[in-house]
């Protein structure tokens, strides 16, 4: 876990610019107790994985055409896509954040 800087947790370095954001907009604000903070910093990675992976589905498509058969198939990272998506918003609300969840326009 991050060191504690001013009172208030570091935010962690691997999270995505837009988990960092959400992290300071709840962290001392909403969330102070160490369980707390572990279960928001593995939504942020939830959520910067499913951002991180519709990158790669935009890039590539959604429609990857196998090597050997050559046959269509759905992307494999819509899968883990959806499981992070779903991931995000689980956690969130067990944490009381859904007001602010829809505030930031991600509800």
């Amino acid at each position: 876990m991050a060191e504690a800087r001013n009172g208030k947790m570091a935010i962690p370095e691997h999270l995505s610019p837009r988990s960092k954001a959400l992290w300071v907009n709840w962290v001392g604000s909403r969330i102070n107790s160490a369980g707390r903070l572990e279960d928001l910093r593995v939504g942020l990675e939830a959520l910067g994985r499913a951002d991180s992976f519709r990158e790669i589905i935009d890039r590539q498509g959604l429609i990857v055409i196998s090597k050997r058969g050559k046959i269509p198939h759905n992307h494999p990272l819509l899968k883990e896509e959806l499981s992070s998506r779903r991931l995000f918003p689980k956690i969130i609300h067990s944490l009381g954040l859904d007001w602010e969840f829809h505030e930031a326009g991600l509800g």
